[in-house]
C-alpha cells in the first residue's frame, strides 16, 4: 500500500482543510479518515478559521425540518454539533425537556413499588422511558417480589408461574416424529420430562437390555418408522461408517468417490460414464476375492 502524499495533496489539506474539514478532505483525495488526521497533525494544519457560510446556514435552517438532522449534516458537510448549535443559536429547539416536579417526585416515590413504569406514566402524562430514568436517577429499585408481583397484575395473560407446566405438554410414553433436513423422519419416545430418546432405542433395549459402548443400532430396512426390535440389528460403528460409506454394497457413488480421488470437479464428468463404473467395482470384487484365498 503506498501511503506517500503527492505534493498536490498537500495543498489540498493546506487550502481546503482549514475551511471544510477531514471528512471533506478524506472523499475529495479518496484517503481514509485517519490518514487525512495524521498528515494535518504532522503539517500542523488547525480548524482556526472554520466558518459556517452563509449558504450552509440557509439550507440548514430552511432543510432541517424536510430532510432531518442526518441528511442535513451529510449534505451541508457540517458536524452534527455545528448544526444543533447553529440552530439553537437562532432560537430553535429540536424538543423541549420538562423537569420532574417536586409533587411527581412524590408521586414515583409512594407509587413505584406498586405500579409499573406505563402506569406512574399514565398518571403523570409522561411517556414508560422518562418514568425508568428518573427512578434510576433518583437510585429507587424494585425488589425482585416486587417486580415478580407486578408482572402478574399486569401481565397475567402471558405470565406463566414457576412450576407451570404448558397445556399442550406431552405425557410419559407419547410419541413424536422428527423430520431433519435430509427428509428422513424418526420417531421419538418421552421418558421423562424434558427427556427424549429414539423409539428403536427404547424399544430394544426393553427386550435386550442396553446397548454395549461402541455399538449402534442399524435399520435392516429402508423404514426408518418401524422400530420393532427384528427390524434393527446391533453392529460396531467401524462396520456401520463402512455400510454408510458404501464399502459394503459398492454403489455407484463409492465408486465415482475412489476414481474422482478427492476431486470433486471430476465427480460429474465419472458419474456419466457407467462402464468406467462397472469396471471399477469389478476390480475391487476380483481383489476382495483374492484377499479371501489368500
Amino acid at each position: 500500500m503506498n501511503n506517500k502524499w503527492k505534493p498536490q495533496e498537500e495543498k489540498f489539506l493546506i487550502d481546503n482543510y482549514p475551511q471544510n474539514g477531514g471528512d471533506f478532505c478524506a472523499n475529495s483525495l479518496k484517503k481514509a479518515p485517519s490518514e487525512i488526521k495524521t498528515k494535518v497533525k504532522r503539517m500542523k494544519l488547525s480548524r482556526t478559521g472554520f466558518k459556517i457560510t452563509d449558504q450552509q446556514k440557509d439550507f440548514v435552517l430552511n432543510n432541517f425540518k424536510s430532510l432531518g438532522i442526518n441528511a442535513t449534516c451529510n449534505q451541508s458537510q457540517l458536524k452534527r454539533h455545528q448544526v444543533y448549535q447553529l440552530l439553537v443559536r437562532n432560537g430553535i429547539k429540536l424538543a423541549q425537556w420538562t423537569q420532574f416536579t417536586s409533587e411527581e417526585e412524590k408521586i414515583i416515590r409512594d407509587n413505584f413499588t406498586e405500579l409499573s413504569n406505563a402506569e406512574i406514566g399514565v398518571l403523570l402524562n409522561r411517556t414508560s422511558d422518562s418514568i425508568h430514568a428518573k427512578l434510576q436517577l433518583l437510585k429507587l429499585k424494585r425488589t425482585s417480589k416486587q417486580v415478580v408481583k407486578i408482572r402478574r397484575r399486569t401481565c397475567s395473560n402471558s405470565y406463566f408461574p414457576k412450576g407451570h407446566v404448558p397445556h399442550n405438554t406431552k405425557s410419559d410414553g407419547a410419541i413424536s416424529i422428527r423430520i431433519y433436513e435430509n427428509a428422513k423422519s424418526q420417531k421419538y419416545i418421552r421418558v421423562s420430562l424434558a427427556n427424549w430418546m429414539p423409539l428403536q432405542i427404547f424399544n430394544w433395549e426393553q427386550v435386550n437390555g442396553p446397548i454395549p459402548a461402541g455399538m449402534v443400532l442399524r435399520c435392516l430396512s429402508d423404514n426408518l418408522l418401524n422400530c420393532k426390535p427384528n427390524n434393527w440389528e446391533l453392529i460396531n460403528r467401524t462396520e456401520h461408517l463402512e455400510k454408510n460409506a458404501g464399502r459394503d454394497t459398492l454403489d455407484d457413488k463409492y465408486i465415482t468417490n475412489l476414481l474422482a480421488h478427492k476431486n470433486r470437479e471430476l465427480r460429474p464428468a465419472i458419474a456419466e460414464m457407467p462402464e468406467l463404473i462397472e469396471l471399477k467395482r469389478n476390480q475391487i470384487k476380483i481383489r476382495r476375492t483374492i484377499n479371501e484365498l489368500t
